[in-house]
This record gives structure tokens, sequence and C-alpha cells, in this order.
């Protein structure tokens, strides 16, 4: 079962909340502590104003105002972005597919097939 972002009066969820609010705190940690972060994390050259990713939800429970609501949330928060986990799937299916040609994906342990053209094959 998943959850919605949004409750049906147009508030967002606390998961939502909590999400972004992880990402605030971060934000200040890494700001505060960047020589720490840098060295303990063996992240050297961090940015104190890194880009971040919140996935949370499935695509299907957001309604057109939603959406436009995640936009302005995201635009008030530079560098984050927020994206469900369908929108995640599609965008790595798009960037496999770029690279390796059309894929197909199956439900349960997802197995990913990759479909080479055999010119040779075809004769």
């Amino acid at each position: 079962m998943y959850r919605e972002l949004f409750r049906k009066n147009g508030h967002q969820r606390q998961e939502l909340t909590h999400a972004i609010g992880q990402i605030d705190d971060w934000l200040c940690y890494i700001q505060d502590n960047k020589t720490k972060v840098e060295s303990e994390l063996e992240l050297h050259g961090i940015s104190a104003t890194p880009r971040t990713l919140v996935v949370i939800g499935r695509s299907a429970t957001l309604t057109e105002p939603n959406r436009r609501k995640l936009a302005v949330m995201q635009g008030g928060h530079p560098g984050l972005s927020i994206m469900t986990y369908d929108e995640l799937i599609d965008r790595a299916r798009g960037n496999f597919e770029r690279q390796l040609g059309p894929l197909s994906f199956r439900a349960q342990n997802l197995k990913i097939y990759y479909y080479r053209h055999d010119p040779a094959a075809a004769t």
C-alpha cells in the first residue's frame, strides 16, 4: 500500500512535510559542518547548497492542483526535486532506453530485457 502526498483538502501529508524537513536539516548540517562532512564522509568539494531529491508516493494519486503545488514547493526550495516512484522508474527507463534501446519491464522481481536488433538474423 502507498500513501498519498496530499489530503483531500489539498494540504500536504505529514510524510511529505517530514521528507522536505529532512532535506532542510541536512542542508543546514552541511552548511554548518562543511569541513567535517568533506573529511568524514569523503565528500570533498561538496556544495553547501547541493541539489536534493525526494522520491515519495505514486503518480496516480496526484491531481493537477497537487502537481501545481509540488511545482510551487520546489520553486521555494532551490535545487529541490520532488518526484513519485513512478516518475523515477519512467526516468530510469528513459535513460536506459537512450543507451540500450527498448526495454521490457516485468512485474514482481523486475527483470530487464534488452532487445538488440540483429540485422544478420533478419535475412
